[in-house]
């Protein structure tokens, strides 16, 4: 019976182990207001990707294209299916998507089509 209670009591007084922090992956990414500016939005269901290779065709880049299926927009020209671009690279403001989901995507207009970004905040809604 005391040697149970001797290990009731260094069970409830020994220290707890140090927490593990777990290193953020957008740390590094930095959101300036103009990235936060929403030109239009849609909703849409994830159908492929379009992958842009790099010189030797050897591996993919990070700043890539994903295709939706357009459920509903706020903009007349966004509709059927759209790509959009975005960086995969979290440190980069980068995003990824799940194929056969659903997203709410916030866009802004760049050269050569519409992008979305970690900043402009993409919701997965199923």
């Amino acid at each position: 019976m005391l040697a149970l209670v001797l290990i009731a009591l260094a069970q409830s007084t020994a220290p707890e182990p140090p927490a593990t922090k777990v290193a953020d992956p957008y740390e590094e990414c930095t959101c300036t207001a103009d990235h936060k500016i929403v030109e239009t939005e849609f909703v849409g269901l994830v159908q492929d990707a379009r992958l842009s290779l790099a010189p030797g065709g050897l591996s993919v880049l990070p700043r890539q294209r994903t295709v939706f299926k357009v459920i509903s927009s706020k903009d007349r020209s966004i509709k059927d299916t759209v790509e959009i671009w975005h960086e995969t690279k979290p440190q980069d403001c980068g995003i990824t998507f799940n194929y056969g989901k659903r997203y709410r995507v916030p866009l802004r207009r760049v050269k050569g089509g519409l992008e979305t970004d970690y900043c402009l905040t993409p919701e997965k809604i199923n």
